[in-house]
C-alpha cells in the first residue's frame, strides 16, 4: 500500500485522453537523464558540485530512532554534555578551540586548490591552450631562425677569410714581411734591455751622474775614514759668536726656578748667512730662549741631552733664516741652576 507524503497534497486521478484532444508535445528536458545533469554541473560550476555532494552525503528525511530512552532522559544527556564542557580546564579548553580552528584551516587549503584549479580549467587554461602554445612555438621558431642566420653569417665571414689568406699570394707575401719585421723589432728591443744600453731617443735628457761625463773616476770605501766637505780646514768657516743667554727652563717637581746661562757659536754655510746671523742676532735670541724654555733641567744636565738642544736651535734657527743655512750649532758656555 503507497502512501502520500505528508509535505505533498494528494495526487490528482489520471484523466484519460479523449481522442478530441492533441498529444502534448515532447519536453526535451524531460530526455536528459541524472548523470548528465551531473556532468553538466561539474563542468560548469565545480564548487558547486562539491557542495552539492557535501549535501547529498546527509541522509535527509532519515527516522531519529530512539532505543529506550525518553525526552527527559535525552535532555539529561544534553544538560550532561554542558556539563562536561564546563568541566574542561582552561588548557584543554584553549587546545580544542585551537584544534577547531586547525581543522578548519586544513579542511579550507585543502579544499581552496582544488576550487582554484577547476576555475583555472574552466577560465584560463582554454586561453592559454589557445594562444600561449601558440605563441611559445612562434618564439622557439624565430629563435631557430635566427641562430641559423647567425651561423650561416660566421660561416661566410670564416670562408672568406680562408679565400684571402689562400688566394691571396701578394698579401701572403706582405703579412710574412710585416710578421719578420716586428720579430726583429722585437729582439732588438731586447737585445738592448738585457746588455744595459738606452736607445738615442729614449735617453733622458738630464745627467743622472758625474761619472758619465767625467774623464775618470775614482772609487772609495763608505766604511773607510772621510772628511766632512764642508768642515774640512782648508775650507772657509763662518762661525759667529752670540751673547750670553739667561733662560728660565721648564720646572718639573719640587724645582721651582730651574735656570740657565748658555753662550753659543753658529756656523753659516756663507759668508752672506753669517752676516744675516750677525744682522738678526736679537730675533736668533729669542728664537732660541723660546726653544731652551721648554726644556728641563734634567733634559740639559747631560750630554744627550746638550746635544738634542743643539739640533733643536739648528733646526729653528734653519726656518727662520733666508740666506744659506747654519750648519752647526757650538756650545761654549753653559751654566745650570736647578
Amino acid at each position: 500500500m503507497s502512501e502520500t507524503p505528508p509535505n505533498q497534497p494528494p495526487a490528482k486521478p489520471a484523466e484519460e485522453p479523449t481522442k478530441d484532444a492533441a498529444a502534448p508535445a515532447a519536453d526535451p528536458a524531460a530526455e536528459i537523464t541524472l548523470e548528465e545533469i551531473d556532468a553538466l554541473i561539474e563542468a560548469e560550476d565545480p564548487s558547486f558540485r562539491l557542495n552539492a555532494l557535501e549535501i547529498a552525503s546527509v541522509q535527509v528525511g532519515s527516522e531519529v530512532v530512539i532505543d529506550n530512552e525518553t525526552l527527559e532522559e535525552v535532555q539529561i544527556d544534553e544538560n550532561s554534555k554542558a556539563t562536561r564542557e564546563d568541566l574542561l580546564t582552561p588548557q584543554e579548553k584553549f587546545l580544542k578551540r585551537h584544534l577547531t580552528r586547525l581543522r578548519r584551516a586544513l579542511n579550507y587549503w585543502i579544499k581552496q586548490p582544488m576550487y582554484w584549479w577547476a576555475e583555472f580549467r574552466q577560465g584560463a587554461w582554454p586561453f592559454v591552450k589557445k594562444h600561449g602554445i601558440g605563441f611559445i612555438k612562434s618564439t622557439v621558431a624565430k629563435s631557430l631562425a635566427a641562430v641559423k642566420n647567425a651561423m650561416a653569417t660566421t660561416s661566410t665571414s670564416l670562408r672568406k677569410t680562408v679565400d684571402f689568406i689562400k688566394y691571396s699570394r701578394a698579401r701572403e707575401k706582405s703579412l710574412i714581411f710585416l710578421a719578420f719585421c716586428l720579430l726583429m723589432a722585437v729582439g732588438a728591443v731586447a737585445w738592448y734591455a738585457l746588455t744595459g744600453r738606452s736607445i738615442n731617443f729614449m735617453q733622458s735628457p738630464y745627467l743622472r751622474s758625474y761619472g758619465d761625463v767625467a774623464e775618470k773616476v775614482w772609487d772609495y770605501d763608505i766604511n773607510g775614514p772621510t772628511q766632512d766637505f764642508y768642515g774640512s780646514s782648508l775650507q772657509p768657516q763662518f762661525f759667529v759668536q752670540l751673547d750670553k743667554l739667561i733662560v728660565n727652563l721648564k720646572p718639573v717637581g719640587e724645582s721651582k726656578t730651574p735656570m740657565g746661562v748658555f753662550q753659543f757659536y753658529i756656523e753659516g754655510s756663507s759668508q752672506e748667512t753669517a752676516v744675516e746671523i750677525k744682522d738678526r742676532e736679537k730675533e736668533l735670541r729669542n728664537i732660541i730662549q723660546l726653544t731652551l724654555h721648554e726644556m728641563t733641567y734634567d733634559q740639559l744636565s747631560s750630554p744627550e741631552g746638550l746635544a738634542n738642544a743643539k739640533k733643536a736651535i739648528a733646526n729653528e734657527v734653519n726656518k727662520f733664516l733666508t740666506q744659506g743655512r747654519a750648519r752647526r750649532v757650538l756650545l761654549d758656555t753653559v751654566v745650570l741652576k736647578p
